[in-house]
């Protein structure tokens, strides 16, 4: 049994998802749609993931384990308001106990019908369904850039869907999870042009994470120059003098006296600065901000593998993939690169630290990034193309 839509109305059917993906195998093109079961699989192991990390912690009580991302004593009270006295799911934001009240209010909604379940449960449950929706709609940008695909997508629809980072924080009490969702689909959006879904999303952002409602914001408003920067003959150069231009203006007019993401490029910038930008820093016990120490910390980030590879293979093949890729791939690493740095550089000034959930949602692009390097760069051979 497959899940696709049937194309009868093309007007009517452009706007609902379709799971198909094509893929080639010694020069023969294959259709693969995303099967029913192969959700199911991934949900039914994600389900036993949950069992299992709420059994170890009945059995472990005397661990406190909502000290580790102290924010889940904010989402999780706020839950059992809900559950308490449903009314006030429409209460003030004032009432509530963490700042951002989105979360509390969409998890405490679908808790209500299943009361008799422990809060826990639930919310980790509509966490790990909002992370194989991630998995779909990072296979689905990811086709947006290749021309000829040789990776077979149900494999990369399991490596998403089973991702350790996401898995992990999937199972906690934390608004990540749905920012980095939305996050993933508004990127999808942009490059679709699908500009009402763009809008809808900001709207949810702004009450989830108005911080990164901005950023999406900012890079809808700079796809659209960059295009015409990148169609330029001698848009290298184009795009050094712009660069050049801006740092000029950020030195003559001092803005690091207003604004202190510009002020710790100015004062607290280093080489080290750089493991620092793409989530790193653990390895040079950057503070942690989790209430962990920094080797339980460390120990946590190297379990969440992707976390710490993805990171570092978007540095590695970010170059040889803006060369050779086209005007597009361009642009999604344009936005990619500039959307980490802000984020960084922003943590970075107010915190002195750029925590690694706060990297969590753009996890889903270097998995992106990553498979469009295997697919250009190593998978794709003259005349013999194969299949990973």
């Amino acid at each position: 049994m497959s899940y696709k839509i049937t194309h009868i109305d093309q007007s009517y059917t452009s706007n609902l998802p379709d799971f198909s993906f094509n893929w080639t195998w010694r020069g023969k093109q294959f259709n693969y749609n995303l099967l029913f079961i192969d959700i199911l699989i991934v949900f039914v192991l994600k389900v036993i993931l949950i069992v299992a990390s709420f059994g170890i912690l009945n059995i472990l009580q005397n661990i406190n384990y909502y000290s580790f991302m102290v924010d889940q004593h904010l989402y999780f009270g706020d839950i059992q308001n809900i559950l308490k006295d449903p009314s006030n799911l429409f209460a003030p934001d004032q009432s509530y106990l963490a700042v951002d009240t989105l979360y509390s209010r969409v998890v405490g909604f679908l808790a209500i019908p299943f009361w008799f379940l422990d809060t826990y449960l639930i919310a980790v449950t509509y966490n790990m369904i909002l992370s194989i929706l991630i998995a779909i709609f990072t296979i689905k940008l990811y086709y947006h850039f290749i021309d000829i695909n040789y990776l077979n997508p149900r494999i990369l629809f399991y490596i998403l869907a089973l991702s350790p980072t996401f898995n992990a924080y999937s199972l906690l009490i934390l608004r990540d999870i749905m920012i980095a969702f939305f996050f993933t689909l508004f990127i999808y959006y942009l490059f679709k042009d699908r500009w009402f879904g763009m809008i809808c999303i900001l709207g949810v952002l702004v009450f989830l994470r108005p911080f990164i409602a901005l950023l999406l914001g900012m890079a809808a408003i700079m796809k659209y120059p960059a295009q015409k920067i990148l169609g330029y003959k001698h848009w290298l150069l184009l795009t050094f003098i712009t660069i050049s231009i801006l740092i000029m203006i950020i030195f003559i007019i001092g803005l690091k006296k207003v604004l202190w993401p510009l002020n710790y490029l100015y004062t607290g910038f280093d080489l080290s600065s750089i493991l620092k930008i793409i989530g790193l820093g653990f390895f040079i016990k950057e503070r942690i901000g989790t209430g962990l120490s920094t080797g339980s910390g460390m120990m946590v980030r190297l379990l969440t593998t992707d976390s710490v590879i993805l990171p570092l293979t978007y540095v590695i093949t970010i170059i040889p993939c803006f060369i050779k890729g086209n005007n597009n791939v361009r642009i999604f690493l344009l936005i990619l690169f500039v959307m980490n740095f802000i984020m960084a550089i922003a943590y970075l000034g107010a915190l002195r630290s750029f925590p690694s959930r706060k990297i969590l949602m753009l996890v889903p692009l270097f998995y992106v990034q990553f498979f469009y390097f295997i697919n250009n760069h190593i998978l794709f051979k003259k005349n013999r193309p194969y299949i990973l």
